[in-house]
């Protein structure tokens, strides 16, 4: 028992330690010129697409980094903010769920609005809705598409209240049964494959031209 614990702890650690490490990462890169750069902030389906590439725009900027939540999300703001760009697309919830409760996985996206507000005020802000995840992923047997539907709900709603723009990718992702993540999109049920990037684009392109 004290070995499992200790094998554990280690293991966290270890995770820890990689995700405030990873979370760095960004950090050394330049500076911006203020309103040129275009931001897709995640976790790990946003950091596995080559953004700039799949727009044919160089101004368009991958902020996705594998394992992230809402609290590391704030962890790196400033990085985010110091380019004062032009547009930032948020799609993270993902990693939240399940161990984070949805009131405060809000709390913390007000917050990244707030401090987006106050240190790059003419940023306009996207956000986009959590994917389903399939039938059977590496989430585990069945899925969290439940927490997926609640936690998009209260996206829609905030976005309402505080004026930014809600893109719903979520029911463009289904499969017929009109709840799980369509399985050509995915090979593991949760992370998205290039058919999937490829849907994503069409449903944001606008957004990102206008």
């Amino acid at each position: 028992m004290k070995r499992t614990i200790l094998l554990f702890t280690l293991c966290l650690t270890i995770l820890i330690g990689h995700t405030q490490i990873n979370n760095k990462r960004y950090d050394v890169l330049p500076k911006r010129e203020e309103g040129t750069s275009i931001l897709f902030v995640g976790n790990s389906i946003t950091d596995d697409c080559e953004w700039g590439e799949l727009f044919e725009n160089p101004n368009v900027l991958s902020r996705g980094i594998d394992g992230n939540i809402t609290t590391t999300i704030l962890d790196r703001i400033h990085e985010l903010t110091r380019h004062k760009a032009a547009k930032v697309f948020f799609a993270i919830g993902t990693n939240d769920l399940g161990r984070t409760p949805v009131d405060t996985i809000m709390q913390n996206m007000s917050k990244i609005v707030q401090i987006f507000t106050e240190e790059s005020p003419n940023t306009k802000i996207y956000f986009q809705s959590v994917l389903p995840v399939a039938q059977e992923s590496i989430w585990g047997p069945g899925s969290k598409n439940d927490l997926v539907n609640e936690l998009n709900e209260r996206y829609k709603q905030f976005c309402k209240d505080k004026d930014i723009t809600y893109i719903d990718l979520n029911s463009h992702f289904l499969a017929e049964d009109g709840y799980h993540l369509k399985p050509e999109f995915t090979n593991d049920g949760l992370h998205i494959m290039a058919a999937g990037y490829k849907a994503w684009k069409s449903l944001v392109i606008d957004y990102v031209n206008e």
